[in-house]
C-alpha cells in the first residue's frame, strides 16, 4: 500500500474532481424535471383529464385554456424566482448539448464579397457593371477569391482598379492590399453583429465558428423558427445615438416602480421612504420592503445603475407587466449594457442605462471608425468619422446637450456612453472608456458594420427537431451501453479476474471523460458519443497487451509479482506508442474539422488520455494491492 500510496490519492482525487465538476450538471437536470413538473403545459393537462371542458364556443375555449395555463403556471414561475441563481449557475456549468442532441437551428452563411466591393466603388460605370456581373457568375462556380476574380477581369481589359477604388495614384497592388483588408474584416464585423443579435435573442449555449475565408456557421440549439432566425440573421444593423434620461426623473420613476411591487398604494417617491435611507437591513428584510432595488443596484453617487447577470431576466419580466408599465413614462427606454461592466464577488453585472425611447441620431451617417491610442493619455480611443449630413446633425446635437451622455447603441445593445464636452463639429469624434486596445478593436469593427454592414447570404440552412434530438440520445446511449456490455463480457469471460480490472477501468474511464467535458464546458454531440464508444475499445486495447505480456512472463516461470512488473515495463511502450498516435491523430481532426468531426474528435482524445491512466494506474495498482495482501495467484485467462 505504501508504495502506490501517490496513486491512490491521484485515483481519488480525480474522482472526486469528475464528481465535482458533474454535480452542476445532474443539478441542472433536477431543476429542470422540477420546472417541467410545476409548469403549467403539465399540471394543465393532468387537469383537464380529471376535469372535461364543459361545451362551450372555441373562443370562449381558448380564452379559458389560457387562463387555466397562466394559473397553472404561477408555481414555475415563483420556483424559478426562487432558484434563479442556482438554476443559470448549474445551466452554465453543465455538459452542453449539441445541435444534433437538443434539436435547433444549423445555418452556414457567407459574405456576399462581390456585392460589398460593388457598395465599395466611389463610381459605377457600365464597364464595372459588366465586370462585376462576370465576377458575380464566376464567383458561383468556383472557389477562387473574388477578388483575384476581379483582378482578373480588370487586368484583362487593361483597367486600372485605382479608376474605382481608393485614390487615382495609387497602383493595383496597393489598390488590392485595401480590398484584401476589407475582405478579411468583413467576415468578422459580419460575425459580430450576428454573435450580438444572437445574445439579444436570448439563445443558450449558441455556437458561431469561422469556416473558411468567407464563411461562417451558426449553430443556434433549441430554435426552431426559421422565419425569425433568417430575419435575425440577415437584417440590417440598427446603430443609434441616444440621450440618457437625467438622473433624477430615472431615480424617480425607479421608486415608483419599487413602491408598486412593495404593495405600498402611494407610489409616488418621498423622502422618508427611500431604498438609500435603509442601511440597517438584512438582505432578505431589503428585498421584502424594496423588490426593484434588490434587483436594481443604485449607485447614490452618479446615479449609475447595475443588475446582476442571473437577474436580467426577472428585471426584463418586471418591466412588462402591464401596471409598471403604467408607471413609466412613454419615451423611457432600458437598456443593458453590451458585456459586463463590474464584477463583484464572483458574478458579473451588467450596467442599466434609460434612454429617450427616439434616437437622436442613427449609424447610417458614421463612415469608418478606427482603433487607436490617445498620445496625451496612452490609453485606447475609437474615433470615428461621419458624413456631411451626419456632421451636421452630429454638431447640432452634441451643441445642445453638452454635459449629457450620449448612448451608442447597437442592436438594442450599449457599448459605451461618454459624457459631451463640448460641440463637435466636422464629423469626427471619438469614444473613450476602452479597458484596452482589444476592446477599442472590437468597438470599431462594430461601428463600421453598422456604417457598412457586409451583404449575408444564407447558404445552408438545416431543422434538427427536438424528437430528432432525444431519438439520436436514445440510441446512441443503447448503442454505448451494448459496446461496453459485450466488451465487459468479453473481459471477464477470457481474462478472468484481469478482465474485471479491466471492466472495473472501463467504467471510471466513461466518468472520467464526462468529468473532463463537464470542467472544460464542453459540448456532448452524436459523434461525440461515438467517440465515446471508439474509446471502449481503446480502453481494454491496452489491457489486452498487458495481459498477454503478463502471461507469457509467467510461463517462463517468474513469480506473480514479477510477471505483473515485467508485463507493465514491457508492454509500456507499444501501448504509450499507439495511444500517442491516435493523439496526434484527434487534434489533427480537432484542428481542422468543424461541427461533427471535433466533437468526435474532442471525446477521442480525452478518452484517449482517461484510457492510459486507467490502463496502466488504476488496473495497476488493483493488482499491487491484491499481491501484497497474499494473492500467490491472479488469473489472467
Amino acid at each position: 500500500m505504501r508504495k502506490n500510496r501517490f496513486k491512490i490519492i491521484l485515483i481519488f482525487a480525480a474522482i472526486a474532481l469528475a464528481l465535482y465538476y458533474l454535480y452542476p450538471t445532474y443539478q441542472s437536470a433536477t431543476y429542470q424535471n422540477k420546472l417541467t413538473e410545476l409548469s403549467g403545459q403539465a399540471k394543465l393537462e393532468d387537469y383537464l383529464q380529471s376535469h372535461p371542458l364543459p361545451p362551450m364556443p372555441d373562443s370562449s375555449k381558448q380564452v379559458y385554456l389560457d387562463s387555466l395555463t397562466q394559473a397553472f403556471s404561477a408555481d414555475s414561475i415563483k420556483y424559478y424566482d426562487n432558484n434563479a441563481n442556482s438554476i443559470v449557475d448549474a445551466r452554465l456549468k453543465r455538459i452542453k448539448l449539441g445541435l444534433d442532441l437538443q434539436g435547433g437551428m444549423h445555418i452556414v452563411l457567407q459574405v456576399n464579397v462581390v456585392k460589398m466591393l460593388e457598395d465599395m466603388a466611389k463610381n459605377k460605370d457600365q464597364t464595372f457593371e459588366q465586370i462585376m456581373q462576370q465576377v458575380a457568375a464566376q464567383a458561383k462556380q468556383t472557389d477562387t477569391s473574388p477578388l483575384e476574380l476581379i483582378r482578373q477581369q480588370f487586368d484583362q481589359r487593361g483597367i486600372r482598379l485605382s479608376r474605382y477604388y481608393g485614390d487615382i495614384r495609387d497602383d493595383n497592388n496597393k489598390v488590392m492590399a485595401y480590398l484584401t483588408d476589407q475582405t478579411k474584416t468583413a467576415v468578422d464585423r459580419a460575425m459580430e453583429i450576428v454573435r450580438n443579435r444572437v445574445d439579444q435573442y436570448g439563445v443558450s449555449e449558441p455556437s458561431i465558428q469561422k469556416q473558411g475565408s468567407t464563411r461562417f456557421i451558426v449553430e443556434l440549439p433549441g430554435v426552431s423558427n426559421e422565419t425569425e432566425v433568417r430575419e435575425l440573421l440577415q437584417g440590417t444593423a440598427l446603430l443609434e445615438f441616444k440621450l440618457l434620461k437625467p438622473t433624477d426623473v430615472v431615480i424617480k420613476v425607479f421608486q415608483a416602480i419599487d413602491n408598486l411591487l412593495a404593495g405600498k398604494s402611494d407610489t409616488l417617491a418621498s423622502k422618508s421612504d427611500t431604498a438609500s435611507s435603509d442601511t440597517t437591513m438584512t438582505p432578505e428584510q431589503f428585498a421584502r420592503k424594496h423588490p426593484f432595488f434588490a434587483i436594481v443596484r443604485v449607485n447614490s453617487q452618479n446615479g449609475d445603475a447595475y443588475v446582476a447577470e442571473n437577474d436580467r431576466d426577472r428585471l426584463e419580466r418586471i418591466l412588462k407587466r402591464e401596471d409598471v408599465q403604467r408607471v413609466i413614462p412613454t419615451d423611457f427606454q432600458f437598456l443593458f449594457s453590451a458585456k459586463p461592466q463590474v464584477v463583484a464577488q464572483g458574478e458579473k453585472f451588467y450596467a442599466l442605462y434609460v434612454v429617450k425611447k427616439d434616437p437622436e441620431l442613427t449609424g447610417g451617417v458614421v463612415t469608418d471608425a478606427q482603433a487607436q491610442i490617445d498620445p496625451t493619455t496612452n490609453s485606447p480611443i475609437v474615433t470615428m468619422k461621419m458624413s456631411s449630413e451626419g456632421s451636421r446633425e452630429w454638431a447640432r446635437i452634441t451643441g445642445a446637450n453638452i454635459g449629457k451622455r450620449i448612448a451608442i447603441v447597437l442592436d438594442n445593445a450599449v457599448y459605451s456612453a461618454p459624457v459631451v464636452r463640448s460641440k463637435i463639429t466636422g464629423g469626427s469624434s471619438q469614444i473613450e472608456g476602452m479597458a484596452n486596445v482589444e476592446e477599442a478593436n472590437l468597438l470599431a469593427i462594430v461601428l463600421r458594420a453598422g456604417a457598412l454592414p457586409a451583404p449575408v447570404d444564407i447558404v445552408e440552412e438545416r431543422n434538427v427537431g427536438p424528437s430528432l434530438g432525444e431519438d439520436s440520445i436514445r440510441n446512441g446511449v443503447t448503442s454505448g451501453a451494448i459496446g461496453l456490455a459485450l466488451i465487459i463480457l468479453f473481459m471477464a469471460f477470457y481474462y478472468r479476474t484481469g478482465g474485471f480490472a479491466a471492466d472495473f477501468a472501463v467504467l471510471l474511464n466513461i466518468f472520467f471523460i464526462l468529468g473532463v467535458l463537464a470542467a472544460f464546458h464542453g459540448t456532448l454531440t452524436l459523434p461525440g458519443i461515438a467517440g465515446m464508444i471508439l474509446t471502449f475499445a481503446v480502453a481494454v486495447d491496452a489491457n489486452v497487451l498487458i495481459y498477454e505480456r503478463i502471461r507469457e512472463e509467467l510461463t517462463t516461470g517468474k513469480t506473480l509479482r514479477a510477471a505483473i512488473d515485467q508485463g507493465y515495463s514491457k508492454a509500456f511502450t507499444a501501448i504509450f506508442d499507439a495511444n500517442i498516435i491516435s493523439l496526434f491523430t484527434g487534434a489533427i481532426l480537432y484542428q481542422f474539422g468543424t461541427g461533427p468531426v471535433q466533437g468526435f474528435a474532442l471525446t477521442l482524445m480525452i478518452g484517449i488520455v482517461a484510457s492510459l491512466f486507467s490502463a496502466i494506474v488504476i488496473t495497476r495498482v488493483i493488482f499491487d494491492i491484491m499481491v501484497e495482501r497474499g494473492a500467490t495467484h491472479i488469473n489472467f485467462g
